[in-house]
């Protein structure tokens, strides 16, 4: 080991010049060198040290020989050729070290002596100065003078944050041994380690710059439009202005449903990303009748769906590469976005952009608890909500589009809100109390959909069939009544809490059904043995398609304003299919009878206020088209149940 102000092995030009350690195995060039593809030469005579001025500190006079003194030999902090002073140092090492391909990072923990460690002011890897004052990183959490020091993981103007997993080559046990500063970073060039949690085990990020992904974008074909321009094109569609207006219909409508932004950090057409801005102005377009300037400006315009999304598009997916918060909102608002169809369902796009964003939450590190982690307040209920907002859509979209869950609770923290994540939000007494029902809904529908869809789940149903029901019954307790205030208000978010109610409810139970359905599709001398639906099953079914279509009559014609999420056009759809797999597992022509006429029943409302609300057209369509092509060559009927379809519908 050479140290960089060593007389007797003198360290190489290079690194005197960066005040590193100079390690020489047997012959140059040292490892420093050899790494960064610098020649290797010792041509400079070495700089005379400085005498301290009259009046200096002592303790301050010469902060490498303080750093070697806090430093011991062998600490093994590794990764000085990176550090604080590498302004020259090539580029293509820290692209090794952000990749990481060929675990680099993990073999330089062990090779490199930092014995001559200078501990100088650290330049940022985001531009700024500050005193890269060194302490013992175990000791958490991070404070200056017995208190946390704040952080801002999701503020950096040029910074990417990645979450380091449990997993990763990196240890985070190991990196948690790293002398951070008080804020919680160890800065490298252009790289950051920041650690916010310590226990019950260390949480840290991979924080970078943007432009060390420049070229993996260039390769993937993603080309990086100046942000000025593509906020000119977003300026030709929607002013600024109406953006603005647009944004407070937003928040009126959308946001008391999905709380992903901070009053601290709310979007502004100023300064927020082009792509989260048009996000937002598409989710908040089929309100602007409820404006008062827009409703007039607007009057005879289409909303630009085609040219907001094609802005989100080349705004978007350079992003991908280097995600921030806000590329998660706007994967939260495309997920939500309302149908351009209504008769449409889009299942493989929606599915699509549902996988996307749960990878963006995973590599932000939403899906961990930021509680008990020293950043501001504000931060903290803002992941939180935006983890409960993602954690909720994954369970909703599975159950409507049919897919298995994306999230699993084991690797999922935040599944339910807290009063203390109502910070920045201004949401009403009944509006939170709605987001906290829907967090329960949302958690026993998970256990539906891993206890009686999953593929091991539907294996063990279809072998018992009583299986299902003592899975059913212990669900339905769990899934108590709506709550009054929620129950007995006309609000638009007490409508869709309702909604959901009844459909998990419907869900839950026609799990039990399936076995007779299966019977019967199965068997060709439409007998009925073993094909009945469990009268206990099927007078559960009834009450719960019962209320399920008084809840359709009570829909309102004010329920135009509210904003219906994604999951609603295949909640509608499934009552209808739901009474019509009762109508074929009948036990005789008279239960068959009544299941018909809920049925039809139901579409009769649908009928009626399909007109106003587009969200009933895609499932009435799909039921009308059984009946268009006729019962009896759909589906298989038993002679006591065609009986009962030709009675019911030449009447």
């Amino acid at each position: 080991m050479r140290k960089y102000m060593s007389k007797r092995q003198r360290p190489c030009d290079p690194c005197r010049s960066r005040k590193t350690a100079c390690r020489i195995d047997h012959a140059p060039p040292c490892r420093a060198c050899a790494l960064s593809r610098t020649e290797c030469t010792f041509l400079q005579d070495a700089p005379p040290r400085k005498r301290p001025t009259k009046g200096q500190d002592s303790a301050g006079s010469d902060l490498s020989t303080a750093g070697e003194a806090q430093c011991p030999e062998g600490m093994g902090l590794g990764m000085d050729v990176f550090s604080n002073r590498l302004h020259e140092q090539d580029e293509t090492v820290q692209q090794m070290l952000y990749h990481d391909s060929d675990g680099l990072m993990s073999g330089l923990h062990m090779d490199l002596d930092v014995s001559g460690y200078s501990f100088l002011p650290a330049m940022s890897p985001f531009g700024s100065h500050q005193e890269a004052h060194v302490t013992t990183a175990h000791h958490a959490p991070f404070t200056t003078g017995g208190s946390p020091l704040i952080q801002t993981i999701d503020q950096m103007e040029d910074g990417c944050p990645q979450v380091i997993g449990l997993s990763s080559d990196m240890d985070p046990f190991l990196l948690h041994r790293y002398r951070a500063d008080d804020s919680g970073f160890f800065h490298f060039k252009q790289l950051s380690i920041q650690s916010v949690q310590s226990h019950p085990y260390p949480v840290q990020f991979l924080t970078s710059k943007r432009s060390l992904v420049a070229k993996t974008r260039e390769d993937a074909g993603d080309t990086d439009i100046p942000d000025a321009q593509l906020r000119a094109e977003l300026e030709g569609v929607v002013s600024a202005p109406t953006g603005r207006r647009l944004l407070s219909l937003f928040r009126t409508y959308v946001e008391p449903q999905y709380p992903i932004f901070s009053t601290e950090a709310l979007p502004d057409p100023a300064s927020s990303p082009v792509h989260l801005l048009a996000a937002a102005y598409a989710a908040a377009f089929p309100f602007s009748m409820y404006d008062d300037q827009l409703c007039i400006d607007l009057a005879y315009d289409t909303p630009p769906y085609a040219d907001l999304s094609r802005l989100i598009n080349l705004s978007l997916q350079p992003d991908l590469h280097s995600p921030t918060i806000s590329v998660a909102q706007t994967l939260v608002l495309l997920v939500i976005r309302p149908l351009a169809n209504p008769l449409v369902a889009e299942a493989p796009y929606k599915g699509s952009l549902m996988g996307s964003l749960a990878a963006v939450a995973v590599t932000l590190g939403l899906h961990l608890d930021a509680s008990s982690w020293n950043i501001p307040s504000w931060q903290v209920a803002l992941r939180r909500r935006l983890s409960f907002v993602i954690y909720c859509l994954d369970k909703w979209m599975a159950a409507s589009l049919g897919r298995p869950r994306q999230l699993r609770d084991d690797d999922w923290v935040v599944t339910s809100l807290e009063s203390s994540d109502r910070e920045g939000t201004q949401r009403t007494d009944l509006e939170w109390d709605c987001l906290v029902h829907s967090s329960h809904v949302a958690r026993v529908l998970d256990s539906a959909l891993s206890s009686l869809f999953s593929l091991r789940a539907s294996q063990e149903i279809a072998n018992d069939p009583r299986y299902a029901l003592s899975i059913i019954e212990p669900l339905l307790e769990s899934l108590s009544p709506v709550p009054s205030n929620l129950s007995e208000n006309d609000s638009p978010l007490a409508t869709v809490q309702s909604l959901g109610h009844h459909y998990v409810r419907l869900l839950t139970i026609r799990a039990a059904s399936r076995p007779a359905v299966q019977t019967s599709a199965t068997q060709r001398d439409n007998s009925m043995a073993s094909s009945e639906m469990d009268p206990n099953v099927a007078e559960l079914l009834r009450e719960a398609a019962y209320d399920f279509v008084q809840f359709i009559k009570s829909i309102k014609t004010d329920a135009m304003q509210v904003f219906w999420p994604p999951w609603c056009p295949a909640v509608f759809s499934t009552l209808c299919f739901t009474l019509l797999s009762a109508v074929v597992t009948s036990s005789d022509e008279t239960e068959a009878t009544s299941w018909l006429a809920l049925l039809q029943t139901t579409r009769r409302e649908l009928r009626i206020k399909a007109t106003t609300l587009p969200v009933l057209r895609l499932g009435l369509l799909r039921i009308d088209a059984v009946f268009w092509r006729g019962l009896d060559n759909v589906l298989r009927l038993k002679p006591h149940v065609h009986a009962a379809v030709q009675a019911t519908l030449s009447t």
